[in-house]
């Protein structure tokens, strides 16, 4: 029996993946290691990899230290939706 996926679940999906990459990105870009962000941030780096790779997502506090640590490169309001 095929299963029908919700467009809702895609759409969280798809933003989820989104995010993930705007913060590798930011990385990337600025030469930050993930540890110095994590230790901006107040989180673990493994805490940070979760986040960075999609297995995770922040919680809104956390979410909105990532986006003024990262200078509004990686906006919290992406990871809320």
């Amino acid at each position: 029996m095929q299963q029908l996926i919700s467009l809702d679940r895609v759409n969280i999906f798809a933003n989820d993946c989104r995010m993930k990459n705007k913060l590798d990105k930011h990385l990337r870009d600025t030469k930050t290691p993930a540890l110095h962000l994590a230790r901006q941030v107040g989180i673990s780096a493994p805490y940070l990899c979760d986040l960075r790779y999609g297995r995770r997502k922040p919680s809104p506090a956390v979410a909105e230290r990532i986006e003024d640590a990262t200078g509004g490169a990686v906006p919290a309001r992406g990871w809320l939706k």
